[in-house]
């Protein structure tokens, strides 16, 4: 996630928002703040399908099952 938070978003938005916004100092200092919440809402987004399909579906987890043996 570094990674698209540093070269995909935080990159570009350093020349797109001053573009945008009136003071140009102010919008490069804005760039790392507004780069965090996208890296949030794009981890959201990819985390969220794979964790309500395994929520459906506890029994089909991968791996090793870590459950306790019944007792007697």
């Amino acid at each position: 996630m570094v990674i698209i938070r540093k070269l995909v978003l935080h990159i570009p938005l350093l020349f797109i928002l001053p573009m945008f916004m009136t003071n140009k100092t102010l919008a490069v200092v804005l760039s790392a703040p507004v780069s965090d919440v996208l890296s949030v809402v794009v981890s959201v987004v990819c985390f969220l399908p794979g964790f309500y399909r395994k929520m459906k579906n506890p029994d089909h987890f991968d791996g090793e099952k870590t459950s306790l043996p019944a007792e007697n």
